[in-house]
């Protein structure tokens, strides 16, 4: 008889772990979700790092005075009556 059709066996005292098995597994698998998780909000805070945090200085008063000499300036606008930059 070939041993590749030998019927498979159930290995011996095992049936009687099987809950504490599934328990470890599924500890495992929270814990996998969790690091997944961490990696995803450092690499978020990574990118909220870069974006947030502009390389150059902006001076509004350069701003305000680009626009008030007629110059388009993207992404800002000044309120009309008013001296308050704001955003496009």
């Amino acid at each position: 008889m070939n041993g590749a059709q030998d019927p498979l066996l159930a290995a011996p005292g095992l049936k009687s772990k099987g809950p504490a098995i599934k328990a470890a597994f599924a500890e495992i698998r929270v814990r996998i979700r969790e690091v997944r998780y961490l990696k995803e909000m450092r690499s978020a805070a990574n990118v909220l790092d870069a974006v947030e945090k502009p390389k150059v200085a902006v001076s509004k008063t350069a701003i305000k005075k680009a626009i008030g000499d007629g110059a388009q300036v993207p992404g800002a606008d000044l309120i009309v009556g008013q001296k308050t930059l704001v955003r496009k």
